[in-house]
């Protein structure tokens, strides 16, 4: 259901180079203390999508929960 009211933004902004929201969130992300961070480099993704992706500042929050919730829903470690 939070996927059908989610807008489209991995998708548009992201998929190109990452791939689909679910494989790249169980093969690169992860949860460190309930912040979502990339798992090689441990950068917080809220402040990496700052300067990549070409995202609205208002549209980073969006991004970053819906990611959170593929890694919570596909058990990434």
């Amino acid at each position: 259901a939070a996927q059908a009211v989610t807008p489209p933004l991995f998708k548009t902004h992201c998929a190109s180079c990452h791939g689909p929201a679910s494989d790249f969130a169980r093969q690169s992300l992860t949860l460190r203390n309930g912040t979502l961070v990339a798992k090689a480099s441990g950068r917080v993704v809220a402040e990496t999508l700052r300067s990549h992706g070409g995202l609205a500042s208002e549209d980073i929050a969006v991004v970053v929960a819906a990611l959170t919730r593929v890694v919570a829903e596909t058990g990434a470690q």
